[in-house]
């Protein structure tokens, strides 16, 4: 009976496993009842009731005997039925495709650990995003790049990531972005300018930077969190570096580049962007920032 029953659970299970390789979904991993969880309630409902067979194609002792034990249902379609969690789970166990074990660990990997994204590698434009910053010293709450304090302010910020794209290509640390294509094609017919919805997408940044980018000011204000009561945090501002230039190990001269390129953009735009004495733009910043690029 146990085999001829599992027979019949196999081809519940294996219309409906079929149907949902011929859809766009993807089983993860190998599992019918994973794979559920990453489905709307209309792809769920539409895949059961392609996979339901009738009553008749089951021996009415298996068919009566799998109802008992709750491992089928009827659909909302006259005597058709399909598997329920309980009958999938029979055979994915029996499968070795879920476990306990498994289930908690893909749990884990999809809700709990928030903070993989951390270790991702940043995009182009991301990179560009933070040298910026970086050069310019938006470094707290209270002195943040802020787009809509006017269009001069604007156009200056326009100006600094123009040419961090230009350093970072010249260092080879871009992966392949056009300076075109930095603001996305036709940038200049949107209602905003181009360097607003640049930064404006930058939902992925505070988790790849653990939190150091920070746009929680809203209103189109963005800053690093890497300083506390004027006090730069070599550690934090270190890691940004590492993440610009990835794997990349500069060379003395490469690192004098940079080196020379935020404080010359800190010397001759804090003016333009802060009020009313910029903080970061003091001497001491300059040392603090050599030795971050130079010894960390």
């Amino acid at each position: 009976m146990d085999r001829t029953r599992d027979y019949y659970l196999n081809k519940f299970y294996s219309r409906l496993y079929d149907n949902i390789e011929r859809s766009s979904t993807k089983i993860i991993p190998k599992s019918i009842l994973i794979s559920f969880l990453n489905m709307t309630s209309n792809s769920r409902h539409s895949l059961l009731n392609k996979s339901s067979i009738l009553s008749s194609e089951v021996p009415k002792d298996i068919f009566e005997q799998m109802l008992i034990e709750r491992l089928i249902r009827e659909t909302d379609e006259v005597d058709r039925y399909v598997l329920t969690a309980k009958g999938i789970l029979e055979i994915e166990q029996k499968k070795d495709v879920f476990n306990p074990q498994m289930f908690i660990q893909y749990i884990d990997d999809k809700f709990f650990d928030v903070f993989k994204d951390s270790t991702k590698s940043l995009s182009d434009k991301e990179k560009i995003i933070l040298l910026s910053l970086i050069s310019a010293r938006a470094f707290s709450a209270d002195s943040p790049m802020d787009l809509k304090k006017s269009d001069k302010t604007t156009e200056i910020w326009k100006e600094i990531t123009d040419s961090s794209y230009d350093l970072l290509s010249s260092l080879d640390v871009l992966k392949g972005l056009k300076k075109e294509d930095l603001y996305g094609q036709n940038s200049e017919k949107r209602n905003e300018s181009p360097v607003s919805n640049l930064y404006r997408h930058t939902d992925a940044l505070p988790k790849k930077t653990k939190g150091l980018y920070n746009n929680s000011l809203g209103k189109q204000k963005y800053y690093l969190d890497v300083s506390m009561d004027g006090f730069l945090s070599k550690e934090k501002l270190s890691f940004l570096f590492l993440k610009i230039f990835e794997k990349k190990q500069l060379s003395y001269l490469e690192l004098t580049d940079v080196y020379d390129y935020c404080n010359s953009i800190s010397f001759s735009k804090s003016i333009y962007l802060f009020d009313p004495v910029h903080l970061f733009s003091k001497v001491e910043y300059d040392q603090s920032i050599r030795e971050i690029l130079f010894f960390s």
